[in-house]
């Protein structure tokens, strides 16, 4: 046992000779050999001993940041990369690690303010310029996000997702004829990525009012998604924008089946087409989805309003249409078809009240309204 002991502290013994015989450089040099094997732990631990050795190592405090970085450990990361950062204030590579543990801790504002520190001391970081972009992007400040984009997209080695993205910015811009150009240079791989981009293509068509090719690109899209929501959506959208409401009742249906969560603000023209084909039933049922998801919108109240109309049910009726004006004082359909629905009831008088407020928004559909009254 006595021997064993013996054994054990001389063992301790060689290692501490060890330890303080290597030096700060040499435990630098095998951090940097374990980085290259990708071996982060271990050379962070050999980072942390090249600054036991010398606290101000150039450097060994930004390797152990992005050795932390690598790991996950974040904050540690921050606790050295500061330390690297007073160290060498004009270093981009440690103000980019900074950004990055900031982003990772969802300190977004401090990831941002490192981020484009990195790019006022290297404008060519071209990696801090996208991720600035996806901070603005995250913030749905669009320009921003675009501007910085761009940038990146300046390097001789982009990730071409964002080409898309940049399109995608530049459509919620207003920007379609830039959105096109960037759209069309986005390659990707995967079918749903490929649906993906030629959405956008197709909404950029459709807002310049190109609505041939909006319509092919939508297809074109479907082509490799069937079930694309967005493209569903799109396609009922122009469709019914140009009349052809056949057309545009099988693409918002289709939709509504495939993906009905992100296809309620169909509920609506959907409504009004099953009201213009005489579809009435249809109509009171999915307006009156169109109603649960938005019970502020005016328009959704004045169409379930006059679909209960026309199935000569007036009381239903009228109280779609009583809020129909509450929400909006210039309902013009509102009160048009409130003094049907009171002259339906036997209800001059209040049809003569409803007469007068339409006269203050519409004297057309006033003028419509008052011969209805005196027929009766």
């Amino acid at each position: 046992m006595k021997k064993y002991l013996l054994f054990v502290l001389a063992l301790g013994t060689i290692t501490l000779n060890s330890f303080a015989q290597a030096t700060a450089k040499e435990f630098y040099d095998k951090g940097i050999k374990l980085i290259e094997d990708k071996d982060y732990e271990n050379a962070l631990a050999a980072f942390k001993n090249t600054l036991a050795k010398d606290a101000v190592y150039p450097d060994a405090s930004y390797r152990a940041g992005w050795c932390c970085n690598e790991l996950e450990l974040y904050s540690d990361a921050i606790t050295y990369l500061e330390k690297a950062r007073k160290l060498n204030d004009k270093e981009a590579k440690t103000f980019f690690e900074l950004g990055y543990a900031y982003e990772n801790l969802s300190k977004n504002d401090d990831a941002l303010v490192s981020y484009k520190k990195t790019l006022e001391l290297y404008p060519e970081y071209y990696d801090a310029a996208m991720k600035v972009g996806n901070l603005y992007y995250g913030k749905n400040d669009y320009q921003s996000a675009l501007d910085y984009y761009l940038t990146y997209l300046k390097s001789d080695d982009v990730d071409n997702f964002y080409y898309y993205r940049a399109g995608w910015c530049c459509n919620d811009l207003e920007k379609y004829n830039d959105a096109l150009n960037y759209l069309q240079q986005y390659n990707p791989e995967e079918n749903d990525d490929k649906a993906k981009k030629y959405e956008e293509i197709a909404y950029s068509y459709y807002s310049l009012e190109k609505n041939d090719d909006a319509i092919e690109n939508y297809k074109t899209a479907l082509g490799y998604s069937p079930d694309h929501g967005t493209a569903l959506r799109g396609l009922g959208n122009v469709y019914y924008d140009t009349e052809d409401y056949d057309e545009a009742q099988k693409y918002f249906e289709q939709a509504i089946s495939s993906d009905e969560e992100n296809s309620k603000n169909c509920y609506y023209k959907l409504g009004w087409i099953y009201n213009d084909k005489e579809q009435y039933d249809d109509a009171v049922n999915i307006l009156k989805k169109a109603v649960e998801y938005d019970p502020e919108d005016a328009g959704n109240r004045e169409e379930i309003g006059f679909a209960y109309y026309m199935k000569e049910n007036n009381v239903d009726a009228l109280a779609q249409l009583k809020k129909a004006v509450e929400l909006d004082s210039k309902s013009k359909l509102g009160y048009y078809y409130m003094g049907l629905c009171y002259l339906d009831m036997g209800k001059k008088e209040e049809a003569k009240t409803a007469y007068e407020k339409l006269k203050t928004i519409s004297e057309e559909q006033a003028a419509k309204l008052l011969e209805k009254i005196n027929a009766k």
